[in-house]
């Protein structure tokens, strides 16, 4: 029966037994059955308290998760959108239960999958009163598929060419009430015929003859893949460290946070952009196999106008913005409220499996909004840029009438279950839940107002934290267990209550000498930072081992050897100098290994102790290993491990592997020679100028008989380039020397010293590591269009000078202004004076020889 009617949603329940995470007997090795259910999705309508915030686009062309896999559904304007309703019941027989979308009106509404699905089902409902249905299928040549399609109860709809590329539908003039199973069509496209064929991309349902009413079900398809299972393992604590998790205490700092203590400790601080208003990070979900963290600002007040996701870097330590408005990525955002934030401050997010996960929040002041908070899934391509985004689950913010059903606390996904932390109405709506991604069902719910969801965590292990000013284990159940009050060092530490929290696991310093010297994976050499205790002048830290043949893998700053000296196996020696810093106010154990015998292994006899007092200044201590023997060849090289700790933490040569909670280790490759030249070299550096040319220095004792030095340059350490020639002065002294490469390499590249003697013997210094970036930068202007400001966003990876000018429509400089960038993003609030007129202008951004040129609208 065609009626007319009003969007209508039912929060309904559902209770699985099982995951799905199973292959399914209709579907083929390594595809899994996935469906896209309405009853827990928000189909966007341009309607009521939608209208505005969600525009004709975004509801024209909406994209939703099928499993791992997604897809748009495109239609037309001559067809309306109804919105997810329950209202059709005729769903005995079918594909289809609870919600299903509704239409009215005739065209083509088109299904296109992100990538292929095979097996795939859905219905048609109340197809009748003379309409037609058509449904065609495609796969990604555009060959046409077949497809069958079935009537569920005979009487009304007569069925031509099912089983071919075009089968159609036909109706008689009868009514079929929403209860009536004659009005539904079951669709299966298998996607393998004919033959040749390798999926389903797209498919085409066009409705014809009598406009009216109609509705189409949940959709079921085979998907390739299914969801990562123990995603988050390459989290695992090293021995003897603790497990953390990432939090933001309701401020612009994120902390490591101890699970087991509640101790928090501050890792960053957003300073960009905290003018005007309050801007808190929130909303993080962290990518630890990138070591980016993703994150919303936290206005207020709220405003819909808060629509970027931003990044940060924590390998190259710098901003930067994901996407400037989310809205471009078919995401609406509204207006916020007591229960609920504007824009994308939902408070709600997580990465997993590759893909970010946000919350927006759908309430706004009056909660009778009857809109749906809803979580949206971002997958990014190689680059890490934002391809597109599909909506994975929505539930009702408020009940229409006042009262809230839905405020994020936080949610997390783990082995394909996303659990949502409901902290709206303690002891009435607020609640746990557990969504499973794979069948769109909710498979438990339960009400708490004791525990408050709050933020959520997931730890390397799967299981899952509760945080807010304090830290409890949530059993999965509904409960939480015994709760560890957060605290810090510092105020900077921790500050108030958390704003969201994630999964991670902090940077140490680590030994990179190659793998065979840290044979336990979870137990090689490493340390916490201290910057009161170090080698050298600088602290290093990574999120990894970096195992090289050069034992340089985790970069040029192990600079506790001013030169690394040459062995000589005849001597039966060796002899090294080390700069060394503890203000520790105690004692420090320095312990070094030379693997002369060259296992591949530090053994306990291969190493040295020294005691290295409390100072205020930088120390130089001499490691000496007066018997050394070694059958070592000649022209073969060896590896020296470095470590410093605190002498309370009782480290010996036992200990060239294993975690201490101060100091840092620093791994050399040493040169084996028998036959050493008559010049010693105190020191080699290459390092970059400006990110445009590598300036080489070097010391040497000289003797005579030796001739002069050649610096040579290779892009992977094995072809070499002679770019200089420097003679030997040609009497005994201490000699320095500089060489200038004025046009170094793009990227990595090394630098070493050939030695020559007189004789024609050589030898070769040990290798420097340099980086040269090109440089890039990009530009993002929003708002854009604007009326009286638009704020230029310059994200760079170095520090610099730009200039930023407007160009008028006249072609004629309007404004220029010059900025000192830092690393990162650095913003501009861009004036828009009276006498601009509306019209389009260009943004200059002229940065190292570079310029970007970026339109910018005014409408006045």
């Amino acid at each position: 029966m065609k009626t007319k009617f009003t969007k209508i949603t039912i929060f309904v329940l559902f209770l699985a037994t099982m995951h799905s995470m199973q292959v399914s007997a209709q579907c083929a090795l390594g595809w899994n059955t996935a469906t896209t259910k309405w009853d827990n999705l928000d189909y966007l309508v341009t309607t009521g308290n939608y209208a505005v915030f969600v525009t004709p686009a975004m509801a024209a062309t909406q994209g939703f998760a099928l499993g791992r896999n997604g897809f748009t559904i495109n239609y037309p304007g001559t067809i309306t959108n109804n919105g997810d309703t329950t209202l059709n019941t005729a769903e005995a027989g079918s594909f289809g239960s609870g919600a299903d979308i509704s239409y009215s009106g005739n065209g083509k509404v088109t299904i296109t999958f992100d990538t292929v699905v095979r097996d795939l089902k859905f219905s048609l409902y109340d197809i009748d009163a003379l309409q037609t249905a058509l449904v065609q299928a495609k796969d990604p040549s555009g060959t046409l598929l077949n497809v069958t399609m079935v009537v569920v109860t005979a009487g009304i709809n007569t069925v031509a060419g099912s089983g071919g590329t075009g089968p159609t539908a036909t109706a008689s003039a009868a009514n079929a009430v929403n209860t009536n199973t004659q009005g539904t069509l079951n669709i299966t496209i298998a996607g393998n015929s004919p033959a040749g064929t390798n999926g389903v991309k797209t498919v085409e349902i066009t409705i014809g003859g009598t406009a009216g009413n109609w509705f189409l079900s949940d959709i079921t398809a085979c998907v390739y893949g299914s969801f990562a299972l123990n995603y988050y393992a390459a989290l695992q604590p090293f021995t003897g460290t603790p497990t953390y998790v990432m939090a933001t205490s309701d401020t612009n700092t994120v902390s490591q946070v101890n699970v087991a203590t509640g101790a928090a400790r501050m890792i960053l601080q957003d300073t960009n952009s905290n003018t005007g208003y309050k801007r808190w990070v929130n909303g993080i979900g962290y990518d630890h196999n990138t070591h980016i963290m993703y994150y919303a600002k936290d206005w207020t007040p709220f405003t819909p106008t808060n629509k970027t996701l931003r990044k940060y870097n924590f390998v190259t330590q710098t901003w930067g913005i994901l996407v400037a408005d989310v809205n471009t990525l078919g995401v609406p955002t509204y207006d916020g409220g007591s229960q609920g934030s504007g824009g994308v401050e939902s408070a709600g997010c997580t990465f997993y499996d590759g893909c970010l996960y946000f919350g927006i929040e759908g309430a706004f002041s009056t909660k009778k909004g009857w809109r749906e908070d809803c979580i949206w899934r971002c997958t990014l391509d190689a680059a890490g840029n934002a391809l597109y985004a599909r909506q994975v689950f929505g539930t009702p913010s408020d009940n229409g009438a006042g009262k809230a059903m839905h405020d994020w606390g936080d949610f997390v996904i783990t082995d394909g279950i996303l659990y949502d932390f409901n902290a709206a109405n303690v002891g009435s709506t607020a609640k746990f839940t557990h969504y499973n991604l794979q069948t769109g069902l909710i498979t438990n719910t339960y009400l708490s107002s004791n525990p408050v969801p709050r933020q959520a965590a997931v730890t390397w292990n799967n299981l899952l934290y509760n945080i807010y000013d304090s830290i409890g284990l949530y059993n999965g159940a509904g409960g939480v267990g015994p709760r560890t009050k957060l605290t810090g060092a510092a105020a900077w530490d921790w500050n108030g209550v958390s704003g969201d929290a994630s999964s991670y696991r902090p940077k140490y310093d680590l030994g990179d000498a190659p793998a065979t010297y840290d044979p336990v994976a979870l137990s090689p050499a490493l340390h916490d930072k201290d910057t009161a205790i170090r080698i050298g002048a600088t602290w290093d830290d990574e999120f990894d081992k970096q195992s090289s043949a050069l034992a340089d893998g985790d970069g040029a700053d192990e600079n506790g050897l001013a030169s690394v000296p040459i062995f000589s196996p005849s001597s039966g020696t060796y002899l090294a100098s080390v700069s060394v810093y503890n203000n520790k106010g105690a004692n420090a154990t320095l312990c070094a290994w030379l693997d002369y015998d060259g296992n591949g292994v530090f053994d306990p006899s291969e190493g040295i102790t020294v005691v290295v007092g409390s100072s205020t200044s930088m120390q130089s201590k001499f490691l000496y290993w007066p018997s050394a023997p070694s059958s070592l060849p000649n022209g073969s090289f060896t590896y020296l491990r470095i470590r410093l700790t605190s002498a309370a933490n009782l480290m010996s040569t036992a200990n060239p592997t294993g975690f201490f909670a101060n100091g840092e280790v620093e791994d050399y490759r040493v040169v084996v020679d028998a036959f050493p030249l008559s010049v010693n070299i105190f020191s080699f550096e290459a390092k970059a100028i400006n990110n445009q040319s590598v300036k080489s220095n070097w010391t040497a004792d000289e003797q005579p008989g030796f001739t002069g030095y050649e610096l040579e340059r290779s892009a992977d350490a094995n072809a070499w380039t002679t770019i200089n020639i420097s003679n030997a002065k040609g009497r005994t002294g201490v000699f320095n020397y500089q060489v200038n490469d004025a046009s170094p390499l793009k990227g990595k590249s090394y630098y070493r010293l050939k030695l020559k003697e007189s004789t024609g013997k050589i030898q070769y210094s040990e290798l420097r590591s340099v980086n040269i970036k090109d440089v890039p930068f990009e530009v993002k202007l929003f708002p854009n269009p604007a009326k009286t400001y638009a704020t230029v966003n310059i994200i760079s990876e170095e520090h610099g000078e730009a200039q930023i000018r407007v160009i008028g429509q006249n072609g004629n400089l309007i404004h220029s202004k010059t900025l000192n960038l830092s690393a990162g993003v650095t913003g501009y609030d861009l004036p828009i004076y009276n006498d601009w007129p509306s019209g389009i202008y260009i943004v200059q951004v002229i940065m190292v020889g570079k310029v970007s040129n970026t339109k910018l609208t005014i409408t006045k």
